[in-house]
C-alpha cells in the first residue's frame, strides 16, 4: 500500500457564510497518483471539529475513485517546557530539590503537588525534608505561593515534562490519477450581516455603498481563497445534529438528537448544538416604523411586482479574505452614484388588522416621507439597515427591503407633518344571495373612500397601501397593485393588498380616491358550507 502523508496543509480554503449562523467550509487538497492498479492512502490532517449531520463530503476529480474515508487517532508523547513553579515541581516529582522560602532554603524530595489550583499558587507542595543528605523523617506542606525559587540538587533536575497528545486525522483511500480533492462540511459559528450607507447630495444625486460584516466565533480560520456571503434562506433540516462521522458521542445520543430534529417539535438543542455554536432560532426584528422585517423567512421576499432578476439564492463573492478564529471582518459590497427622488407613503402600519379595517376606531394613515432609489448595482440588495447622511449630517436610519437588480427601494426617512390621509367605509347590503360551490351565501359591498390633505406648497407623489378583503369591483383610479396576500384557495373573501400611486396637487384639501369591494357572508340558516368565509361575520 502506498501511504502518502499530507504535511504542507491544504492547497485552498473556501467559505460560504449564511445569515442564519452557519457556514460551508471547503478545504481542497492535492492527492498524489496511486500506483498503477493499486490503492493509495492519504491523510487530510486534522478533521473538522464540528460538522452538521450529512454534510461531510469528499469530492475528487473524474480520474480518481474514492474508496473510503475514515477518522483515526494516534497518541504521541511530547516534551513541554515548564513555565511555572508548580509545573516545574510536578516535573521533578520524586527528585531532590532545594526550595527558597522567606526564611531561607529547604532541601527535600518532592512527594506531591496538590490543591487543584496550582497555577494560581493556591496549592501545596509536599516535601520530604533532608538533613545532612539523609531523610529526617519529616514532611513539610509548603504553600506554593510562599515558594520564591526552586533549584535542583542531584543533577537530575528536569525543565520539561512529557505530555501525551491525541492526534486525529481523516484518512482517505483512493485509486487513480489523484489531483484536487475537496473536503466540505457545514457548521455553526459563522454569520454575516449587510448594511448600507446613503450619502445624499443637493442635486438629487446620492452615493450608495454597502458593506458585509462577517463574524467568526469558531476555532477555524485563516486566509480563504474565496469567501461567499449567501443571500437567501436555505433549508437546513439537520443543522443542529452532529455528523456521526466526526462527533464523538454515543449512538444513543446521536439517535436522540436525530429524533428531535426529525420530529419538527422545535425542542431544546442537544449537546452538539449547545457546544458548537449552532443557532437555536432565527431572530426576527420588526421595524416599528413599517420599514419591513429585518430577519426571518419573509425578509428576502422580493415582492409580487419583482422583476425576472429576482432569484431564491445569490452570492456575494470576495477573494483572498483573512478571517481568523474569533475575529470579524467588514468587506465592501458595492459603491455607486445614482439618482434618487422623494415620495410620500401612506399605510395603516401595524395598528390595523386585515379582518375589520372599516370598523377600526383610528381611521388615519401613517404618512412618511421616503426616498426612492433604483438598484443599479450588479447584485440584489438584501434586507439590511441603511444610514442616510447629507453633507456629513445624520438624516435617518431606515431599512432597505430586498430589492432585485433594476427594482426600486423605498426607505422611510421621517414622518410627514403636513400630509394627512384618512379613510371612511360604507357598507351596503346586496339584494340577492349567490350560490357558490353548491351553497348559498349573502353578499355585501364595502365602499372605501380615502381623503388626502396636502399642506405642502408643491405637488407630491403619494403611494397608498391598503389591506382589504373580497373582490375589487370598482375603483376611481386604477390601483398600482391588486395582489392576493397568501390566501387559502377555499377562502371566498380573499385577503389582498391594494396600492395606489397618485399625484396630489399643492394645497389640496379632501382630495379623494374611492374603491368598492364585494364580500360574502354565511346566511344564518346555512350552517354547513364547504368554504371558509373570512373577513367578517354575519350582518347585524
Amino acid at each position: 500500500m502506498n501511504i502518502q502523508a499530507f504535511r504542507n496543509g491544504h492547497a485552498k480554503m473556501n467559505l460560504q457564510v449564511f445569515k442564519n449562523g452557519y457556514a460551508l467550509v471547503s478545504k481542497t487538497y492535492n492527492l498524489p497518483p496511486s500506483q498503477e492498479g493499486g490503492k493509495a492512502t492519504f491523510s487530510l490532517g486534522e478533521p473538522p471539529k464540528h460538522a452538521c449531520h450529512g454534510t461531510v463530503w469528499l469530492t475528487a476529480s473524474n480520474e480518481t475513485t474514492v474508496l473510503g474515508m475514515r477518522a483515526e487517532s494516534s497518541t504521541t508523547t511530547e516534551a513541554v517546557l515548564c513555565t511555572s513553579v508548580p509545573s516545574l515541581l510536578r516535573a521533578n516529582k520524586g527528585s531532590m530539590v532545594s526550595v527558597k522560602l522567606q526564611g531561607g532554603w529547604v532541601d527535600g524530595k518532592v512527594i506531591d503537588v496538590s490543591g487543584g489550583l496550582e497555577e494560581l499558587g493556591l496549592g501545596l507542595l509536599s516535601l520530604a525534608c533532608m538533613e545532612d543528605g539523609t531523610s529526617s523523617g519529616k514532611v513539610m506542606a509548603i504553600p506554593l505561593q510562599d515558594i520564591m525559587r526552586v533549584n535542583g540538587t542531584d543533577g537530575q533536575f528536569k525543565l520539561s515534562t512529557d505530555e501525551k497528545k491525541v492526534q486525529k486525522a481523516v484518512i482517505v483511500d483512493y485509486k487513480g490519477a489523484g489531483g484536487a480533492a475537496s473536503l466540505v462540511h457545514l457548521r455553526g459559528g459563522f454569520c454575516w450581516a449587510p448594511s448600507y450607507h446613503w450619502q445624499l447630495h443637493d442635486t438629487d444625486k446620492a452615493t450608495l455603498s454597502g458593506n458585509a460584516t462577517i463574524m467568526n466565533e469558531s476555532e477555524e480560520g485563516g486566509v480563504f481563497d474565496k469567501l461567499q456571503c449567501v443571500v437567501g434562506a436555505p433549508n437546513m433540516k439537520f443543522g443542529r445534529v452532529g455528523d456521526p462521522f466526526l462527533v464523538s458521542g454515543s449512538i444513543e445520543q446521536f439517535l436522540h438528537e436525530l429524533s428531535i430534529e426529525g420530529s419538527g417539535q422545535g425542542a431544546a438543542p442537544g449537546a452538539f448544538a449547545a457546544a458548537y455554536q449552532i443557532p437555536v432560532q432565527q431572530v426576527q426584528v420588526i421595524d416599528p416604523a413599517g420599514f419591513g422585517a429585518a430577519g426571518g423567512e419573509d425578509a428576502e421576499d422580493p415582492g409580487e411586482d419583482s422583476s425576472a432578476a429576482a432569484d431564491d439564492v445569490h452570492f456575494l463573492d470576495f477573494e483572498n479574505v483573512r478571517l481568523e478564529p474569533k475575529a470579524r471582518v467588514s468587506l465592501p459590497i458595492f459603491s455607486l452614484d445614482t439618482a434618487y427622488s422623494n415620495v410620500f407613503r401612506a399605510s395603516l402600519g401595524n395598528s390595523l388588522s386585515y379582518v375589520h379595517p372599516g370598523d377600526h376606531d383610528d381611521s388615519a394613515f401613517e404618512v412618511w416621507r421616503a426616498l426612492r432609489v433604483t438598484n443599479r448595482s450588479q447584485k440584489p440588495w438584501t434586507t439590511a439597515p441603511v444610514m442616510i447622511m447629507r453633507d456629513g449630517s445624520f438624516i435617518a436610519q431606515g431599512m432597505v427591503p430586498y430589492t432585485p437588480v433594476g427594482s426600486e427601494a423605498l426607505v422611510n426617512v421621517t414622518r410627514a407633518l403636513n400630509v394627512r390621509c384618512k379613510f371612511e367605509v360604507e357598507e351596503v347590503q346586496g339584494m340577492e344571495a349567490e350560490v357558490l360551490m353548491g351553497k348559498e351565501f349573502g353578499v355585501k359591498f364595502k365602499t372605501t373612500t380615502i381623503k388626502i390633505n396636502n399642506g405642502k406648497p408643491q405637488d407630491i407623489e403619494l403611494i397608498i397601501d391598503y389591506p382589504a378583503f373580497g373582490l375589487l369591483v370598482e375603483s376611481s383610479i386604477e390601483p398600482r397593485k391588486n395582489v392576493e396576500a397568501n390566501s387559502r384557495s377555499e377562502e371566498l373573501n380573499r385577503k389582498r393588498n391594494l396600492q395606489y400611486m397618485l399625484t396630489v396637487p399643492a394645497g389640496a384639501v379632501q382630495h379623494t380616491i374611492a374603491f368598492k369591494t364585494k364580500l360574502y357572508y354565511v346566511i344564518p340558516s346555512n350552517t354547513a358550507f364547504g368554504a371558509r368565509v373570512v373577513g367578517f361575520g354575519q350582518p347585524q
